[in-house]
């Protein structure tokens, strides 16, 4: 069984091994479908902690000040590579975080997840409005743990949903390897086991996408 550590150093590596696919070997094509297995993670991850955090308003202001940073690496990758990035991914977080406030609170609150679901697509959210209702089914699936077998089949439901919507591009066909993600989730204890270094959890996104930039450019 898995701890939450754990799925977050299997989200962190997949993710770094996708961005050096990305950024220096994007012929690999392999590099990029190991990397699929991030996001689901990386989502589930943030459900567990909206749910298990002493302080949401301090979760979301470190989500929000961290997704201000990244954008800024984005803005260099931008303008560095040539590539019409989206919004990064913690921005989606960020916007995550709030549809599961609105779904916790039920009735009008869905209508505020439906608008922020819409918002995600249309200005151009990284994983979009999938990430934000997959984030929301998260929430919900996370409270089914006692239920072994209802929590594998509705995880690998939300998942497999979230890989058709989002491989819906022919050229991003390799996203529907995100299914993967069902394999660690599944193995989920609920434990927290060995906590990774607060620093390194928060500012690892931004600062190893400036390093592979920084290496990208040093080497063209």
């Amino acid at each position: 069984m898995l701890s939450s550590s754990a799925l977050q150093w299997i989200a962190l590596i997949t993710m770094t091994i996708d961005h050096v696919g990305f950024l220096l070997f994007p012929k690999l094509t392999i590099l990029r479908v190991i990397g699929r297995i991030a996001m689901p993670i990386f989502v589930f991850c943030l459900a567990e902690g909206f749910i298990h955090t002493k302080s949401r308003q301090k979760y979301f202001m470190r989500l929000g000040i961290l997704a201000i940073i990244s954008e800024f690496v984005f803005i260099l990758e931008r303008q560095y590579t040539g590539f019409d990035l989206p919004l990064n991914v913690v921005m989606t977080l960020s916007l995550s975080f709030i549809a599961m406030l609105c779904a916790e609170k039920g009735g009008v609150g869905w209508l505020g997840v439906a608008a922020l679901a819409v918002a995600a697509y249309l200005f151009n959210f990284e994983y979009g409005a999938p990430a934000v209702l997959l984030a929301v089914a998260f929430y919900f699936i996370c409270n089914l743990r006692d239920f072994h077998v209802t929590y594998v089949i509705t995880l690998s439901l939300a998942i497999a949903i979230f890989a058709i919507a989002t491989a819906y591009n022919a050229h991003w066909w390799t996203q529907a390897w995100c299914a993967m993600a069902i394999v660690p989730l599944a193995l989920y204890s609920g434990e927290k086991g060995k906590r990774i270094p607060y620093r390194l959890n928060y500012w690892y996104y931004p600062a190893h996408l400036l390093v592979i930039l920084l290496i990208r450019v040093a080497l063209h």
